[in-house]
């Protein structure tokens, strides 16, 4: 239930750094190929998650509205026509 439940802001914004974190450990404590892999794999998301939020609210900075921006093309080109 916890998965689909609203999470507090704070648990929200740190949870890229823990994936991040989560995975240094991974590879450090892990020694097996897959630890590794783990590891790798969640600080890959980890950073990947960070940049998608930064690059979203990033948008609200420069006067753009992100939510919108599809909403404003032509119907014609939507769907690929």
């Amino acid at each position: 239930m916890f998965l689909r439940s609203h999470k507090p802001d704070w648990v929200y914004e740190l949870l890229p750094f823990l994936y991040i974190v989560g995975g240094v450990l991974a590879i450090i404590f892990l020694p097996s190929a897959l630890g590794t892999l783990s590891g790798w794999l969640l600080v890959i998301a980890g950073g990947l998650v960070w940049a998608m939020r930064r690059s979203y609210r990033r948008g609200f900075t420069s006067g753009a509205d992100p939510v919108y921006v599809r909403d404003r093309a032509p119907a014609a080109s939507r769907f690929g026509a």
